[in-house]
């Protein structure tokens, strides 16, 4: 149903009232101005008129002039006036009154100095509408100077009275005939409203149904204007709007779909980190209903609340591993910063920690049970070297350097097994990172030298850290190793750099470089970019794998520029504190 025509505050409403006082205001004017009009028209009219009336008079009172028979003239402009209701007076050039048809000449005063009487001695013509004192009332006079002798004033008047008397039905139906026009202007702009105001009446009843869901609402007007264009505009919308709730809906669907038969516990949480959706995995996993309540209140791990308020109060994406009832979980957080909210979806790691538990433990047992095997094979191989002929040397020394090679690679198998396993079982400690790098560069230094490569080291700041130092100096070693390692001609820099919350040690050289595409894969383990080269270097393949654990043990990142040809650029960022979270 639409709304009330007559409503205050409806189109209608608003467009009739301004229309009615448009006309109204229009009807007053016109009859206002027609009247001042029509009596300005009439009583010019009249003057001209009278003038003429009074010329007409002139050759009959000359006569009575002449002969100085001022009662006859007066009796004859008497009998005149009383026939024509016109007042005549006949006056003197001095202004005194020889005859009026209306009173006594002899009793009336000199009217030398009327308006009239002026004009007419000025310009031999005078009017004048004013209120007369000799008949007490408002009259309209008419003055002509006879011109030739004798000279006198003939003056012609009528009173407004009577004027406005023939006026009066005149207005009458000036009156009805505007006050018609008005009533059909009315009636003409009701209905004009009325076929304007209808069919918007209908868009807003359509659009409120449309605004609450009733997206099957169409609108019937049919119309060749901008109001038919904006409701075929309107259908056209809400046909859209219908086929994609319904996309939506279908996708919706799909989605809850999904999220329920998802494994994975999912929580999507708003910016007060209170909870708006989750799955049924989730409360699985957690063992309590999350529904409308917020994170802190369902969850008891401290170390995952705090990664929680911490994403949540800088909209950072992340991920963290916890424990809860006996199972290793990875959260990873997603934030949707168009809504503010925060998608954390819930990953059951168990098995994978124990798995990579397992293959830690297969390694370092191996290494270990290697060691010592390879700690004798050593030993005789360099007995060998002593009491071998001069024609078996050169196989001695091939088998002492694979030797080496294997003894290298279980070190760092068990160097990176400690890494990985969280065998840093000391407390943290202050060290000078300049002082480490300072003795890696002078241990290699001769090495470097022997190649014909220029080693250098240079710092800045304050390189006052806290952390592991023995760890920090084996990823040192293991990136100067390497850089001199692959380079031929140049030179290799150690550059440390401290500011006031990092430390940055950046390692570069002018040696052979990367190619792009091994770039992503480098720091995994026993990855080499040519397996040849390395195997006639010695490399093991762990050395940047122990780069990234160490580094990821500091709570630091690394990344890594190269250019095939030219050299490689390895950037260590760290945190100069590792006890301030």
């Amino acid at each position: 149903m639409s709304k009330p025509i007559f409503k205050k505050h409806s189109i209608f409403f608003r467009i009739f009232i301004g229309n009615l006082l448009i006309i109204s205001t229009l009807s007053a004017l016109i009859l206002l101005f027609s009247l001042k009009t029509i009596r300005t028209h009439y009583i010019n009219t009249l003057r001209d008129s009278l003038k003429k009336y009074a010329k007409i008079l002139e050759p009959e009172v000359t006569p009575f002039v002449l002969s100085g028979s001022y009662e006859d003239l007066d009796r004859f402009v008497k009998r005149i006036g009383a026939e024509t209701s016109v007042r005549i007076t006949i006056i003197a050039p001095d202004g005194k009154v020889l005859a009026d048809s209306r009173k006594d000449p002899a009793k009336m005063e000199n009217h030398f100095y009327r308006p009239e009487i002026q004009q007419a001695l000025k310009r031999g013509f005078g009017s004048s509408l004013r209120y007369s004192t000799t008949v007490h009332s408002n009259m309209l006079y008419v003055a002509i100077k006879k011109l030739h002798t004798p000279t006198y004033f003939v003056r012609v008047s009528m009173f407004v009275k009577d004027i406005n008397t023939l006026l009066g039905n005149l207005r009458s139906e000036l009156f009805v005939f505007v006050i018609f026009v008005t009533l059909l202007s009315i009636l003409g702009a009701f209905i004009f409203t009325r076929n304007l105001s209808k069919p918007m009446s209908e868009l807003v009843h359509a659009a409120d149904l449309l605004s609450k869901g009733k997206f099957d609402i169409r609108v019937n007007i049919e119309r060749d204007d901008e109001i038919g264009e904006l409701a075929n505009s309107f259908n056209i919308m809400a046909k859209n709007l219908d086929d994609l709730f319904n996309t939506i809906k279908l996708k919706q669907d799909e989605l809850n779909t999904i999220i329920a038969s998802l494994d994975e516990g999912l929580l999507v949480l708003n910016a007060e980190g209170k909870t708006i959706l989750y799955n049924e995995s989730l409360k699985k996993l957690l063992k309590v209903d999350p529904a409308g309540k917020y994170y802190w209140e369902f969850l008891s791990d401290h170390e995952l609340m705090k990664f929680l308020e911490n994403a949540i109060n800088r909209r950072e994406s992340g991920r963290t591993e916890f424990n809860l009832h006996g199972r290793t979980y990875l959260a990873n957080l997603t934030v949707i910063h168009s809504k503010r909210e925060f998608v954390i979806v819930f990953h059951d790691i168990t098995e994978l920690k124990n798995l990579e538990r397992i293959k830690r433990d297969i390694v370092a047992n191996v290494s270990h049970e290697l060691r010592t095997p390879l700690t004798a094979i050593k030993g005789y191989v360099e007995t060998l070297e002593e009491l071998a002929p001069q024609d078996l040397e050169n196989f001695v020394q091939i088998l002492r350097r694979h030797t080496d090679r294997l003894i290298n690679i279980v070190n760092d198998l068990l160097s990176l097994s400690r890494l990985e396993s969280g065998g840093i079982h000391h407390t943290p400690e202050k060290f000078d990172l300049q002082k480490i790098a300072r003795d890696v560069v002078s241990m290699y230094r001769p090495r470097a030298e022997e190649k014909g490569l220029s080693l250098c080291l240079k710092s800045e700041g304050d390189l006052l850290m806290e952390g592991y130092p023995l760890e920090i100096e084996q990823l040192i070693v293991n990136l100067v190793d390497n850089a001199i390692k692959y380079t031929e001609k140049g030179r290799v820099c150690v550059k440390a750099k401290g500011n006031r919350n990092t430390v940055t040690l950046i390692v570069e050289d002018t040696g052979i470089g990367i190619p792009e595409e091994h770039l992503p894969r480098i720091f995994e383990r026993f990855y080499v970019v040519s397996k040849s080269r390395s195997r006639s270097l010695g490399g093991t393949g762990l050395g940047l794998s122990i780069v990234k654990h160490v580094t990821a043990l500091h709570r630091g990142e690394i990344s890594v520029d190269s250019i095939p040809g030219k050299g490689s650029r390895f950037i260590v960022t760290l945190p100069r504190f590792l006890t301030k979270s």
